[in-house]
């Protein structure tokens, strides 16, 4: 759900890692140590149903509570599973806090 930056510019890695199935290219997500966040972990490049272009809703505390998504944004619960690329809920922890926590520790 979240990309990131590999720390290379060398085609034949980047292949590597590169996958354009919906899946990761690498379920072990980073692998060197040298992989960083950018600007597209955390926002969309052009569409997004959330705010500031965010990948999530980032107003709420939660992602998901009790195995589904937070929904006070406005949107269905439909549309909410949409703006997450379909994904099932149930892939995400119980109470999964938004992953703005993992880089800015807002709690």
């Amino acid at each position: 759900m979240v990309p990131f930056e590999n720390g290379t510019t060398i085609i034949a890695t980047l292949s590597a890692r590169a996958s354009n199935t919906g899946s990761p290219a690498s379920a072990a997500g980073p692998i060197t140590g040298t992989e960083n966040v950018m600007c597209l972990s955390c926002h969309r490049a052009h569409s997004t149903g959330f705010t500031s272009m965010s990948r999530w809703d980032n107003t709420a505390d939660f992602i998901t509570t009790s195995g589904v998504f937070q929904t006070g944004i406005g949107l269905t619960a439909a549309e909410y599973q949409a703006a997450m690329y379909d994904r099932n809920p149930a892939i995400y922890a119980t109470y999964q806090r938004s992953l703005c926590n993992k880089c800015h520790a807002k709690d």
